[in-house]
């Protein structure tokens, strides 16, 4: 029987496969006037197909400020440049909870995709994609 892996767990393995990933995945807290950002990782995934290595993450990011909340959604995808530093690319950012408006909210994504899978399509090609809670997309 195959048990899940605990995020902390996955946190560790992506950093053993790509050294300075573990620093850019730590929860952070920005403080605003009236409140601020809680950034928290919510799935972590990794990849290494022949040279390459490749590490997502699904994050979650609240805005807290005034009594009133905003949640947005985003994943980040980290790999080693030529130069060996390593960069990452963040798609677009999905708000999931309005910070002015309720009507804006997106219930249909709201808590329901916590995960995040990477799959190999081609030999520099791979998927993101969100996970619902059963694992699927």
């Amino acid at each position: 029987m195959k048990t899940e892996k605990k995020l902390e767990e996955k946190i560790i393995k992506a950093e053993e496969l790509l050294p300075g990933v573990g620093d850019q995945l730590k929860p952070k807290f920005i403080k605003t006037i009236g409140g601020g950002y809680q950034i928290d990782v919510t799935d972590v995934e990794y990849l290494e197909v022949g040279e390459h290595k490749v590490v997502a993450a699904k994050w979650q990011r609240e805005c807290l400020a005034y009594g009133r909340s905003e949640i947005m959604e985003f994943v980040t995808v980290y790999f080693p440049s030529e130069e060996g530093k390593l960069k990452k690319v963040v798609p677009e950012n999905i708000f999931v909870r309005n910070f002015y408006k309720s009507c804006y909210d997106r219930d249909d994504l709201f808590d329901k995709f916590p995960y995040v899978s990477l799959e190999n399509l081609a030999k520099d090609q791979i998927k993101v994609a969100w996970l619902d809670k059963d694992k699927k997309k």
